[in-house]
């Protein structure tokens, strides 16, 4: 891609009737730039999420999965929670 072409695009991007944030086309820059945009993380491994809720003895995993099994925490895939379950479950909790 070159300059002028990476100049329309952005140009494109921050039409009004995008509604695109300013946050937003900085990180499709970054994309184009070939940078990863900087996302929110959304989950945390079974054992970050035992860390987190304060979980920490040899079977904590277990523990997890027991919550996920309950309905207590939220599944993202396979060994992971999203981050939202755990906070709210330390809220809960």
């Amino acid at each position: 891609m070159t300059i002028e072409d990476k100049t329309f695009l952005l140009g494109i991007c921050q039409m009004p009737r995008l509604g695109l944030s300013a946050q937003q086309v900085a990180d499709i820059e970054r994309i184009i730039d070939g940078a990863p945009a900087a996302l929110p993380r959304q989950a945390v491994t079974y054992w970050e999420a035992a860390q987190m809720l304060g979980f920490t003895s040899k079977n904590s995993n277990k523990t997890m999965m027991k919550f996920v099994r309950e309905g207590r925490l939220v599944k993202a895939g396979a060994g992971r929670v999203t981050l939202e379950s755990v906070q709210n479950f330390g809220r809960v909790a």
